[in-house]
């Protein structure tokens, strides 16, 4: 953990890396005390009431000089103006590269495991919000500003690997489409019912990257007979619309016919899930396989959780369009740096509790809280390996128990949840 915080301490400080993520060339080339340093920390440090008190927090905090002040006001507004969103993107995916380079990834028959989801961001209500983003109208007929996210999540270590964020109006699939150049020939990407098309799955093919993806079961008609039929898998042969040959080209990617592998799931409720593949091989890949590893993807909501619930991503400190971008990636890469935590401190709590007869696993909430009340000690300059060696030891403490086949379905919007307030 502190290689890949000292390779993001070096980048914060490097020319070269502030050059490059600069709107224009006068930004952050003068020694002021509002750093470009100082500006990513201070959207890393999480959501605080108003500008000044979160970077007299951390000027606080990085000093531990109580008598520490941050510039004006003022000051800080006209610096998050120059700061550029996309350092903190760079920064997240130079954080999963050096975790990665340090500790290889677990793996399931050979691959990485990569589920891929989406979430709508609530934004403050403004017009340059809605007309960036897109709205959507709630219960009260209030048309909100909303934003669309999709990421992508190594569900064996829980680790976020990127994410895009994007207007409503674009669609998950369309960021997963943009998501997929991210991926290579040793990942299993899972997908949910809401993702599959010819042409996702054309570009998996052009990609060289292997995919598990849930149906819908009116998906189209070789489906339909397959859920009628009863049988337990089946090897369609897919031959594309006129419509999904232009999806095909504007992706660029081939449009020949692709053969599909068809698996039914039964899950204990009763209820059937129907997956698709194009893992054809039934003796390496056997169907008994499948039903646990599509379970695996319920880690990337977990992680989503986290990021509304924990780290208050709904909470902006302004409402400008900039302002948004940075705070979403800012709590991206604090939710990846969170994740690295965990998987780190994991295999240790799994040697404390290897007498127990149930497994355990780190409790990822109190990471979150942990790394947080951690954040200022980790960037301080003074012994930051035994800061480090603090949290990794703070956070194994706190387990939980794996519970397996538990669920958690979901409560309908509609249904009132305070008792004996029926209509």
């Amino acid at each position: 953990m502190r290689i890949i915080l000292n390779k993001l301490d070096a980048a914060l400080d490097d020319r070269e890396f502030i050059s490059a993520h600069r709107y224009r060339p006068q930004d952050f080339s003068r020694q002021r005390s509002l750093t470009f340093r100082h500006m990513a920390l201070f959207f890393l440090s999480g959501a605080v009431p108003s500008l000044q008190f979160g970077m007299d927090k951390l000027f606080r905090g990085l000093t531990k000089d109580r008598s520490a002040a941050a510039p004006t006001k003022q000051a800080i507004s006209k610096a998050c103006r120059k700061f550029p969103y996309e350092a903190l993107v760079s920064l997240q995916q130079q954080a999963v590269k050096t975790f990665y380079d340090e500790h290889p990834a677990q793996r399931w028959m050979g691959y990485r495991l990569v589920a891929v989801d989406g979430t709508k961001v609530r934004l403050p209500l403004n017009d340059d919000l809605a007309e960036e983003f897109g709205t959507q109208g709630n219960q009260t007929k209030t048309q909100r500003p909303m934003a669309l996210l999709v990421s992508q999540q190594d569900v064996l270590t829980r680790v976020p690997l990127s994410c895009e964020l994007a207007p409503v109006r674009m669609g998950e699939r369309f960021l997963a489409e943009r998501l997929l150049s991210g991926l290579n020939t040793e990942d299993l990407a899972l997908y949910d019912r809401g993702f599959p098309s010819f042409a996702l799955f054309a570009a998996h093919r052009h990609a060289k990257v292997d995919f598990c993806a849930r149906l819908p079961k009116n998906f189209n008609t070789q489906v339909c007979r397959f859920i009628a039929s009863g049988q337990a898998e089946t090897v369609i042969h897919w031959t594309p619309t006129s419509k999904m040959r232009r999806d095909c080209a504007a992706l660029e990617v081939c449009d020949r016919p692709m053969e599909l592998r068809l698996i039914r799931v039964a899950l204990n409720d009763g209820q059937v899930e129907i997956l698709a593949t194009n893992l054809l091989d039934t003796e390496q890949y056997p169907i008994h396989l499948f039903k646990p590893l599509y379970s695996e993807r319920w880690g990337v909501e977990e992680s989503y959780k986290s990021f509304k619930a924990w780290l208050g991503v709904e909470r902006f400190r302004t409402r400008d369009r900039l302002n948004v971008y940075q705070e979403i990636y800012a709590r991206f890469l604090t939710l990846t740096l969170a994740s690295m935590s965990a998987a780190l401190s994991q295999p240790v709590a799994r040697q404390m509790t290897a007498h127990r007869t149930r497994d355990y696993r780190i409790n990822f909430r109190a990471t979150i809280l942990k790394f947080r009340e951690q954040f200022h000690a980790l960037w301080r300059s003074q012994d930051p390996l035994a800061s480090v060696l603090e949290l990794l030891a703070w956070v194994v403490r706190d387990q939980e128990m794996i519970r397996p086949g538990r669920s958690n379905p979901r409560k309908s919007k509609h249904v009132n949840p305070l008792p004996g307030m029926a209509s």
